[in-house]
């Protein structure tokens, strides 16, 4: 049924008439279009009206003094009418609709990912007091005021990331050093780039920035200077910010081939022996040995006179399963994202795939990724005095 023909308000309507031909033919003369006409018998027949045309049929019916029954109306005034007759399918549906609507913007879950040291629980307790907790705005979790804040919080962590998947916010962290100690900053130090990329953020707190989002830097280059000219002075300083930078990873790596492992087959083998007193009689040949970690499974049954008395009689049934070789997938893509982990300081893969090239004893990887990660460090600068002291 189309949307137009559901739109229209229609009725399907039984009639009795003496004569179902005149009946027909007088609707017909009238302009009533009919639809759907079943002739139940001589006197009886069903038809089906729309529009407009329902309420003319209606007061023909009645005029002529014909005998009508409404089975139904059908139409979205129709349903409507129905449905606001059942309050409580109709509470049902708007929350429902409500639900669909308000949901999707909220976070139900939080989890935890990085951390080593720090526990998930004081994390989670932390960000919930930060304001990644059941019901916070998506959109609000993944601002910049929100990770400072769990950063100030965690002194710990060198770096926090909070994404979302779904209804999910996966808060990613990067723990310091353990042998990490405040120590006084002296000096004058530069945030360089250890690779190329393009800069995509850029976020300074002290020093001054030598570069923009969407500019291309190359590995060595200067981010963040910590000499600022102030106009009548030069402040020389240690640079602290965060860049932000779209990179290109690509690495090869070599993996031994993944050993076979046994798992057991569901055909099981069998042996019988029978034990006259201490001699033992094989009656199938052929067990053979079995391989480290497959065990036999015995079944023994004894011979009995009648009072119970146990003859030195026995059948014994062995039974065991056959190993069958199953070689395992070796999981190339945790290893790749794991090594990348490791290697970054902080980001996120963006995309990436893996090329893998089997050989006798070993896999070769050609993985490539595209990843936005932190590509500044800082760079102490060396005074003159400690170059000559040096030379």
């Amino acid at each position: 049924m189309m949307f137009s023909e559901f739109a229209a308000e229609s009725m399907e309507t039984e009639v009795v008439t003496a004569s179902v031909e005149l009946l027909l033919d007088l609707l017909h003369k009238k302009g009533i279009g009919l639809s759907d006409i079943r002739i139940e018998d001589e006197l009886r027949v069903r038809f089906c009206t729309k529009g407009k045309d329902c309420g003319l049929l209606i007061e023909i019916l009645e005029q002529r003094g014909y005998d009508y029954k409404l089975l139904r109306r059908y139409g979205v005034r129709s349903t409507l009418n129905k449905i606001i007759h059942r309050p409580v399918l109709l509470a049902g549906v708007v929350i429902l609709l409500a639900l669909t609507l308000y949901l999707p913007t909220r976070i139900l879950f939080v989890t935890v990912e990085g951390n080593e040291r720090i526990s998930t629980g004081k994390i989670l307790e932390t960000a919930a007091d930060c304001g990644i907790r059941f019901g916070a705005s998506r959109r609000a979790v993944r601002s910049e005021a929100v990770k400072n804040e769990l950063l100030y919080s965690l002194p710990d962590l060198k770096w926090t990331g909070v994404n979302t998947k779904g209804c999910v916010a996966v808060i990613t962290v990067k723990e310091r050093a353990k042998d990490w100690n405040v120590k006084e900053q002296v000096g004058t130090s530069n945030i360089v780039a250890v690779r190329d990329g393009i800069v995509d953020e850029v976020t300074v707190t002290r020093g001054t920035a030598t570069c923009v989002p969407g500019q291309s830097v190359c590995r060595g280059e200067i981010l963040v200077n910590g000499s600022t000219d102030c106009g009548r002075v030069v402040l020389h300083q240690r640079s602290e910010g965060e860049i932000y930078a779209f990179t290109n990873r690509e690495f090869t790596a070599i993996y031994l081939a993944p050993i076979p492992k046994n798992h057991e087959s569901e055909k099981l083998n069998k042996n019988i022996f029978v034990f006259l007193g201490k001699k033992l009689i094989n009656l199938r040949k052929g067990s053979g040995n079995l391989g480290v970690g497959y065990g036999k499974l015995y079944k023994e049954t004894y011979m009995h006179l009648p009072g119970g008395f146990q003859l030195p009689v026995c059948w014994q049934t062995v039974s065991w399963p056959d190993p069958v070789p199953v070689e395992e997938k070796l999981p190339v893509e945790a290893l790749a994202h794991q090594y990348l982990w490791r290697n970054m300081v902080g980001g996120q893969i963006l995309q990436g795939g893996i090329r893998e090239i089997s050989k006798d004893d070993s896999v070769l990887l050609d993985c490539a990724y595209y990843c936005r990660e932190i590509i500044g460090k800082e760079v102490i600068e060396e005074s003159l005095a400690e170059y000559e002291q040096r030379n």
